[in-house]
């Protein structure tokens, strides 16, 4: 995907997984937690430079990520890091 003319990688967030992390016996464990997942279909935004900041880090020449609020869907986050979370309803 693209924002703001960056780059962008989706990547879903499956309720099976968190089911397979959290067994009813985990103090994480909540029922209505896995519904969240139905009803928000999260999803992680990574940079699709993410190897190469990984490696070098994210310099001063890269200026932080601002959303501009009447422009930008209302359910998507971007930190300064390029790493992000959308939500959808």
């Amino acid at each position: 995907m693209e924002i703001q003319g960056e780059r962008f990688y989706e990547v879903g967030l499956l309720r099976r997984n968190l089911e397979k992390l959290f067994s009813e016996k985990s103090p994480f464990w909540a029922p209505w937690s896995f519904d969240f997942f139905e009803y928000f279909r999260p999803r992680v935004i990574l940079p699709y430079d993410i190897l190469n900041y990984a490696e070098t880090g994210i310099t001063n020449e890269i200026a932080p990520f601002i959303l501009d609020s009447d422009s930008q869907d209302q359910y998507l986050y971007i930190d300064n890091d390029r790493v992000g979370l959308q939500i959808s309803r």
